[in-house]
């Protein structure tokens, strides 16, 4: 399985990072392939880049017909 990583609304602070790897290692734990987002941690305000940022990522992984699942990270 193959799976997109997004943060479509508020980005994870780097306070959350351990948290996230540890996502990522379970995900991996189930035979999954982890595809990032590029904007996880990128910060406008508190968003994880701006609406077109946060956008283009979600659309790639929509587009990738090898994306089996995307998971939203978004921080609080």
């Amino acid at each position: 399985m193959k799976a997109g990583i997004s943060a479509c609304s508020n980005g994870l602070s780097r306070e959350w990072e351990k948290q996230y790897e540890e996502l990522v290692s379970v995900l991996k734990g189930f035979d999954t392939e982890i595809v990032p987002a590029l904007h996880i941690y990128a910060r406008t305000d508190e968003f994880s880049g701006t609406d077109g940022e946060r956008a283009a990522d979600l659309m790639s992984f929509y587009k990738d017909d090898s994306i089996d699942v995307i998971y939203d990270v978004s921080g609080g």
